[in-house]
């Protein structure tokens, strides 16, 4: 915790006071053998803290950047079963499993279809609905 000498704090809101308009008011006994070096320093030690509360504040409204991201890919025209995804640079690719950020070739095939490939740019949760092709006999 931040103490400030009370003296010196009371001085400080005098100078506040006369400095936005307000008529001088009647300074204390007490408070008439304070020098205006101790003043200064006291303001400036009270900014200083300003400062670092206003900086504490933001800090804690920065949302660290999401790195990581939700991908999956429905197949709208093909019973599930059978279906293969295959992702590259992925081992063992898992329909809503969270990726890294960054683009990523796929490959998606059932026996009995033409596979379907393509690219996407994971930079925010995705969902990709696909047809399947039947080959043309």
């Amino acid at each position: 915790m931040y103490i400030l000498n009370f003296k010196r704090v009371f001085a400080v809101t005098l100078l506040l006071l006369i400095s936005v308009g307000c008529d001088q008011p009647e300074i204390p006994d007490e408070l008439k053998d304070i020098k205006v070096e101790e003043v200064k320093e006291t303001a400036t030690e009270v900014m200083k803290k300003i400062e670092e509360f206003k900086g504490e504040k933001e800090d804690k409204k920065k949302v660290p950047e999401k790195t990581h991201f939700t991908f999956s890919i429905i197949v709208e025209n093909v019973y599930p079963e059978g279906i293969e995804i295959e992702l590259e640079g992925v081992e063992e690719f898992k329909n809503g499993m969270e990726l890294k950020k960054g683009t990523y070739n796929y490959r998606v095939s059932k026996w009995g279809f033409a596979s379907k490939t393509g690219t996407v740019d994971l930079k925010e949760d995705t969902q990709l609905s696909i047809t399947l092709e039947r080959p043309k006999k």
